[in-house]
C-alpha cells in the first residue's frame, strides 16, 4: 500500500464521517496541551502499530508474489511433463 493509497483512505474516511475526525483531532489537542507525556506514549504507540502494518502488508506482498511465481512454475511443469 503506498502512500496515495493511504491518502485516498483518509480522506474518504473523512468525508464519510467527518465528527468522527473531529472529535479526534480535538481529543489529540487537548491530550498535547494537557497531558503531554500521555500524548507522546499514545504517539509513540500508533507509530509503532503504524510500522508493524507496513511491515507485515510487505510481506504478506512480497509472500504473495512468490508463491504466484511457485503456481506458475508448477503449471510450467505440469504442462511439460503432458
Amino acid at each position: 500500500m503506498n502512500s496515495s493509497a493511504l491518502t485516498e483512505q483518509f480522506t474518504l474516511f473523512w468525508q464519510n464521517n467527518p465528527y468522527v475526525i473531529y472529535a479526534a483531532a480535538t481529543g489529540l489537542l487537548l491530550l498535547a496541551i494537557f497531558k503531554r507525556k500521555t500524548f507522546f506514549r499514545l504517539l509513540a504507540f500508533l507509530l509503532f502499530i503504524g510500522g508493524v502494518y507496513l511491515v507485515v502488508s510487505q510481506l504478506g506482498k512480497s509472500l504473495d508474489t512468490g508463491i504466484r511465481n511457485t503456481e506458475t512454475m508448477a503449471t510450467k511443469t505440469q504442462k511439460a511433463l503432458e
